[in-house]
């Protein structure tokens, strides 16, 4: 967890995190591991390390017998500083026992910048001599392509699981999820949210189907969360500066009134099910959508306009008349690992899943794309490289379209 410029982890086993600053690369975990416990002690070298037949045995795990989390010799936590000109990779030992540390650093070093280059990059080369899955995130700070040379790429979310809708076939299941665990790695640039500033204790504000949203956000200040038990909710829901909405339970608060963001900074809305018949509507806004699912809507699930940046990750957006994402004018938002589905099936009117209609650079990365009623994306320009970045499952009857299709600016399809 990365927050107030401190980064505390949680590790058990053998996958590793390093953190890269001023040209140096350190290894911050200890592997929990007889072979990994002995190059921490010096007694053995790296490269012996790598190449020692036993590398692959821990003696710390999940899942081999019943623990507490707060039982000795189990999780081990630490807590280090976590600057702005630094940054962490954390993978698995696919990577670790394939590249050393100065072969990770000297990628990283290479491609500063591009955090999606930085993971392609380090997979490829660990492909090529190692037999085990690999997985990688590499999260930088805000000054670290700069403190290298290299022009940052902005990005404002992670990258967590999603949920997959019941009414998901298995196959697109295996492929959502598979994409969702990393297994070809994703590139991500900070875990939290603009901080806002807070003038009140931040509070918890719990509201019942009983109770309105709308008197909880009056009562609300930056930095407190208001708390939705299950239950319909009828009414507008206007997301404020600095305020957190989430649903006590996933999908089981639903909200069917129109649901915006105007000019917001630092929200967050999280957890619900949205079958308001509108879009959710951002405009000018930096907020953070996550694990939600909308449908039903009469055009777009989501749009984005104005000038509007924030993420949307972990959400799924299905069966929604138009489009499931427009994003328009120069917004430029992350959208990241959701799962886009069945929308825009209008025979007379058939839309992509994603509709970039913005003069802005959005980050589409780690999405699951199926059964849309058009190509799966429309975009003002070729662009190959989020074909490689997404993935596109297979839809119920052969499909022969491209992925994606490029419609100009200014042109009405």
């Amino acid at each position: 967890m990365i927050e107030n410029g401190s980064a505390t982890i949680g590790h058990v086993g053998d996958s590793r995190l390093y953190k890269i600053r001023q040209g140096r690369i350190e290894k911050v975990t200890r592997d929990h591991s007889p072979v990994g416990e002995r190059e921490d002690r010096g007694e053995i070298s790296e490269s012996e390390a790598m190449r020692h037949p036993r590398r692959n045995e821990v003696f710390r795990d999940v899942g081999s017998e019943e623990r507490t989390p707060d039982q000795d010799d189990f999780i081990e936590i630490q807590k280090i500083p976590f600057e702005a000109d630094s940054a962490l990779l954390l993978c698995s030992d696919g990577l670790s026992d394939a590249l050393s540390s100065r072969e990770i650093l000297k990628v990283v070093e290479e491609h500063a910048g591009d955090r999606w280059a930085i993971v392609r990059n380090l997979i490829a080369d660990a492909g090529e001599v190692g037999k085990d899955n690999i997985s990688a995130i590499f999260v930088e700070g805000d000054e670290f392509p700069e403190s290298l040379g290299g022009r940052s790429v902005k990005y404002t979310a992670p990258a967590p699981a999603t949920s997959i809708p019941q009414w998901y076939s298995k196959r697109s299941v295996a492929i959502a999820t598979g994409a969702l665990l990393g297994v070809l790695g994703f590139a991500i640039r900070g875990f939290m949210t603009p901080v806002q500033p807070v003038v009140a204790p931040r509070q918890i504000i719990a509201v019942s189907d009983t109770g309105t949203i709308a008197a909880a956000m009056e009562r609300a200040q930056p930095g407190d969360t208001i708390s939705i038990a299950p239950g319909t909710y009828a009414e507008p829901v206007h997301l404020k500066n600095g305020v957190d909405l989430l649903a006590q339970q996933a999908y089981a608060s639903i909200l069917t009134g129109p649901v915006t963001a105007d000019g917001v900074k630092g929200a967050r809305l999280e957890g619900f099910l949205i079958q308001s018949g509108a879009p959710v509507r951002i405009t000018d806004s930096d907020v953070v959508l996550s694990r939600n699912r909308v449908t039903g809507a009469r055009t777009a699930g989501v749009e984005f306009n104005g000038a509007s940046g924030g993420s949307m990750f972990g959400c799924t957006i299905h069966d929604n008349a138009g489009a499931g994402i427009v994003i328009g004018d120069s917004a430029s938002p992350a959208i990241e690992n959701n799962v886009i589905a069945r929308n825009g099936a209008d025979p007379r009117a058939r839309r992509p899943g994603l509709f970039v209609r913005s003069t802005g650079r959005p980050q589409v990365a780690g999405n699951t794309f199926a059964d849309n009623g058009a190509e799966a994306v429309w975009l003002p320009g070729p662009d190959d490289e989020l074909v490689k970045r997404n993935y596109f499952s297979p839809p119920a009857k052969p499909d022969r379209r491209p992925k994606f299709r490029v419609i100009p600016l200014g042109v009405q399809p």
